[in-house]
């Protein structure tokens, strides 16, 4: 839909000036005791054993949950991009910024009367939105994978089961598990009911 194109780019507007707030909140404000400094300090180790060829610093990443999980991923991330806090800020906030197109997208599949605009609008500039996914922590990875699962998953409910679908929403249901566990299954519980409901009805 062209007329959703100015929200999302006003939206990722909006989304980089709450992630430079939460910057300064997270190291300002609060001194730095915010959970996205610790995330830093782990992930700036992690990722100095990695580009010196240490892989085991993410080897709990299939094993780890929650926190660690985290960890691990700031490790990826800092490995790559060399370890600016700031940085790696703005590419948790971009992982945010992508889920939230996500559910946009997923949401103008499953529903067809959609008031596509307002959905769109409330997604990309809810405060909350905004400000708790914009930085290195849980939220952002959250959204992202949520957001992947139920693209996935509106496509299963139109009925487009092709090769695509059920990669996508299994890849974001495995990611939100190394997050929140709890999540992801009740999200899994939503989408089977909803397939079930679905095929009972025929719609």
């Amino acid at each position: 839909d062209s007329r959703l194109v100015p929200i999302a780019l006003a939206g990722l507007v909006a989304k980089l000036a709450a992630t430079a707030f939460r910057y300064w909140v997270a190291f300002d404000a609060y001194g730095g005791q915010a959970d996205a400094g610790r995330y830093h300090d782990a992930g700036a180790v992690l990722a100095r054993q990695l580009r010196n060829g240490d892989l085991s610093a993410i080897t709990g990443l299939t094993g780890e949950t929650g926190a660690a999980f985290i960890e691990r991923v700031t490790a990826i991330v800092y490995a790559v991009q060399g370890g600016s806090r700031l940085g790696g800020f703005v590419v948790f906030a971009w992982l945010g910024y992508l889920g939230i197109v996500l559910f946009v997208r997923a949401a103008a599949i499953a529903v067809p009367g959609l008031l596509r605009r307002r959905y769109a609008v409330l997604m990309f500039f809810s405060p909350s939105l905004l400000f708790w996914t914009s930085s290195i922590g849980k939220e952002s990875v959250m959204l992202l994978c949520l957001g992947l699962a139920s693209y996935g998953g509106a496509r299963l409910l139109i009925g487009r089961w092709g090769c695509a679908s059920l990669p996508l929403t299994a890849a974001g249901v495995a990611g939100a598990a190394f997050v929140r566990p709890l999540l992801a299954a009740m999200w899994v519980g939503a989408i089977a009911l909803a397939l079930l409901f679905g095929a009972l009805t025929g719609t």
